[in-house]
């Protein structure tokens, strides 16, 4: 097994500082749903190319983050050459490697990051069809600070990033492309941040919904939802606060497993066959509005 460790005074070496930049291009955007934490984060945020600059003689893009909510990202810098990409860290004064397509299953990277570091293995190589994307893909999991593997398991799609798992599953599941920047947590202890979707000029990706936008969240149409009882035994009552139909309901553990789906302008779910314990109720209004709420079961069995 080979062992990459990416600090830039090894990394740097190898970059030809003529590579023009052919992912994390101009053209290309990102959307991710934050959730959880102490503040109650609940909103989306857009990831644009703000600008091009020089950062230690290396011509860089700088990112900008909006978000439909209260939760900001300062802006970041990227490097990419071919099938690698890099992020400036100031705090380290240099760049770190993100991504390497040019790794073969069994390499391990590791990603300095503010703290620590970030560490995952390619378990698998591939090709799969993204929307209307054909891309490499690498089937990584995380390796814990004692170097033994994780049960986290993610996908990478080369010019996206990290995605989480899409491809498996029918809901969001952790996933940023700038790995060094923020990690993921519980869906109700921490911070979730999960892939929503890509778009460029040469197609899109979009797996949990048709649409692919920022979603003003101060506009009148915006909606809410209340969930009654909480706790419940048995099941629960969702009530909108607005009238926008609800088009998707899902209802998930503290790990961010999928207890159960409801398509359709749902207004009640039975906890028939829910263990006790807290989860998190996510609705998806037909405006792209996404809103979740923690609940307590408890049922009788």
């Amino acid at each position: 097994m080979k062992k990459l460790l990416v600090l830039s005074c090894l990394t740097l070496l190898f970059i030809s500082k003529s590579t023009a930049q052919n992912w994390l291009a101009a053209d290309h955007r990102w959307i991710y749903h934050i959730s959880g934490g102490f503040a109650g984060f609940d909103h989306d945020i857009e990831m644009t190319a703000d600008s091009d600059t020089i950062i230690k003689g290396f011509p860089c893009r700088k990112w900008r983050f909006h978000s439909n909510g209260i939760y900001n990202i300062a802006p970041q810098y990227t490097y990419t050459n071919g099938p690698r990409a890099y992020m400036y860290l100031p705090q380290l004064d240099s760049f770190v490697k993100m991504y390497d397509f040019s790794l073969q299953v069994g390499d391990v990277l590791e990603v300095p990051k503010d703290y620590g570091v970030f560490t995952y293995q390619i378990d698998a190589i591939d090709v799969v069809q993204a929307g209307g994307l054909s891309l490499k893909r690498q089937r990584v999991h995380y390796l814990n600070p004692n170097g033994q593997p994780s049960g986290w398991k993610f996908d990478i799609l080369e010019n996206i990033g990290m995605v989480g798992q899409p491809f498996e599953v029918n809901y969001p599941t952790c996933g940023f492309v700038l790995l060094p920047q923020e990690e993921c947590g519980s869906v109700v202890d921490g911070i979730d941040i999960s892939f929503v979707c890509f778009s460029s000029a040469a197609g899109s990706y979009s797996p949990f919904s048709g649409e692919c936008f920022l979603v003003d969240t101060n506009t009148p149409d915006q909606v809410n939802f209340q969930v009654t009882p909480n706790p419940a035994a048995n099941y629960i009552d969702i009530q909108p606060d607005g009238n926008v139909p609800i088009q998707v309901v899902r209802l998930m553990d503290v790990q961010g497993k999928n207890m159960g789906q409801w398509q359709g302008d749902v207004r009640q779910v039975s906890l028939q066959d829910i263990p006790s314990g807290m989860y998190l109720l996510e609705v998806t209004f037909s405006n792209g509005v996404r809103r979740a709420r923690k609940i307590i079961c408890q049922t009788m069995h």
